[in-house]
């Protein structure tokens, strides 16, 4: 008898403990599209209608943006790419975000098209913004593969949002050769 009255009682204390009448909070989500304009890096080196021809065999060369999604912490969220054989405005879409602010980060360059990969650069440490970096593969960087980039703080609220941007040039590589430098006076500055 004794063992069913301290079940009795366990169970009863069990009910009684789990109920609640406590607010559940509902966190409402939104959708964000972000449309990157692919040509402006182009124009600012003023390659614009070299890197058109440059991409047009869609067997070699393409362009590709790299959209990485941080949230309010610098921790990466998501992580998007897309591949395209014009300057056409690129577009990501990040569905189901809560409400609150958020990095995004766009870097945009020319890839090999059967690989996706550029020859060139790779991303490094990409799992928090503040350790982000792009690094060199090769000692010599051909014209066409430049780097965009442009890194923006979007609020999410309920509604879906879009949002327009447009990566800048972070730099340009030259080649430098010097010929019979060897016999200058100045070697310092070479």
């Amino acid at each position: 008898m004794k063992k069913i009255l301290y079940s009795l009682i366990a169970v009863l204390a069990m009910v009684m403990s789990s109920c609640s009448n406590d607010d559940i909070e509902v966190f409402k989500t939104g959708g964000v599209t972000v449309n990157v304009n692919t040509q402006s890096v182009y124009n600012e080196f003023g390659m614009d209608d070299i890197i058109r021809d440059f991409i047009r065999d869609e067997n070699k060369y393409g362009i590709k943006v790299f959209s990485f999604l941080y949230d309010n912490n610098g921790k990466l969220l998501d992580k998007k790419e897309t591949l395209q054989f014009d300057c056409n405005t690129a577009s990501f879409t990040y569905n189901g975000l809560s409400q609150g602010d958020y990095t995004l980060l766009l870097v945009e360059t020319i890839v090999e098209a059967q690989s996706g990969e550029s020859p060139y650069w790779k991303f490094e440490n990409t799992e928090s913004l503040a350790e982000v970096r792009v690094a060199q593969k090769l000692d010599n960087v051909h014209f066409a593969f430049v780097l965009g980039a442009c890194t923006e703080h979007i609020s999410i609220d309920k509604k879906d949002q879009m949002f327009s941007f447009t990566p800048k040039g972070i730099g340009s590589m030259i080649k430098f050769y010097a010929y019979d430098f060897a016999k200058s006076n100045f070697v310092d500055v070479g």
